[in-house]
């Protein structure tokens, strides 16, 4: 699926970037909201639909 690789590249390239550590499911996490793919599960329970 591309949104999955393109969610992966840029948590690639958050957790490169980043001056702390920090771990890929994080940076992931932050990649998938950045780009909008966010499954509902993850999202906190105010902002599920």
């Amino acid at each position: 699926m591309t949104l999955d690789r393109d969610i992966a590249t840029l948590a690639r390239r958050i957790r490169r970037e980043s001056g702390d550590v920090i771990p890929f499911q994080q940076a992931r996490l932050t990649a998938a909201r950045e780009l909008g793919g966010l499954p509902v599960h993850t999202m906190a329970p105010k902002e599920r639909i």
